[in-house]
């Protein structure tokens, strides 16, 4: 199923929106999605007690599978968690380490100028080495050494 999608629906349960699953938002999902107090009064005696425990039941399954630190609700990280959802900025990260690693040839963790300038206009970034040069003096980075991983990251972040 689409992240998205995921998201959404962990979005629409949560009717507060304080990024938190109540049980009472998890037991008014249920509701909706057919365990209501309408239906099981229509059903006998004998089926309603056994939907009633299998109504319980799921209740139960899914705190218990989404409620990591067992604190009886459910917050968005641990569904994210649970469904091995990778937030947007840990993706977008991942892609810029990877670039990152790319550019740094001689693998010592430092880039310097001249290859992020020629690397960023490769992927189409307008960016001049005078540019970065002023950067790297406003954040105190030494342009002979070159700027580390998170160095980049906030260099990228910026522009």
């Amino acid at each position: 199923m689409d992240e998205k999608i995921l998201l959404d629906q962990f979005r629409q349960m949560d009717k507060d929106g304080n990024g938190t699953l109540s049980k009472r938002e998890i037991r008014h999902c249920m509701k909706l999605s057919g365990f209501n107090e309408a239906f099981l009064t229509q059903l006998h005696p004998c089926f309603r007690s056994l939907f009633l425990k299998k109504k319980q039941h799921t209740q139960q399954e899914f705190i218990k599978t989404f409620d990591l630190d067992g604190d009886g609700e459910i917050t968005l990280e641990e569904y994210e968690k649970v469904l091995n959802i990778v937030p947007k900025e840990e993706k977008e990260a991942a892609v810029w380490r990877s670039v990152f690693n790319d550019m740094d040839k001689d693998h010592s963790g430092k880039i310097c100028v001249s290859e992020v300038v020629s690397l960023l206009s490769e992927m189409g970034y307008d960016i001049q080495t005078t540019e970065l040069n002023e950067w790297m003096n406003r954040n105190k980075i030494n342009k002979d050494v070159g700027m580390d991983y998170q160095q980049f990251l906030n260099f990228m972040r910026r522009n």
